[in-house]
């Protein structure tokens, strides 16, 4: 995650998916707060033969304003009700 405001984000955890199932240990990944433009990162390895093309991960984080957002691996940027 690359945050391009002025503002930190908070609450930022990365859901791993393979297909439409949960994948992986933690899951949700939870990331320390990002301040303005800083970058968290997060990454997971992967057995040998696996379908890389099923595999993805979705980034819910909190906005200064408290407003909840999740991207998806398109890029769709969708704000979360609570």
């Amino acid at each position: 995650m690359h945050n391009t405001s002025g503002q930190p984000t908070y609450d930022v955890e990365i859901i791993w998916h393979r297909g439409t199932a949960p994948w992986g240990e933690p899951n949700p990944e939870p990331l320390p707060p990002v301040m303005p433009q800083t970058t968290a990162e997060a990454s997971r390895r992967f057995t040998r033969g696996t379908n890389l093309d099923v595999i993805g991960a979705v980034m819910r984080f909190t906005d200064a304003a408290g407003v909840r957002w999740q991207r998806r691996p398109d890029g769709d940027l969708q704000e979360q009700q609570r």
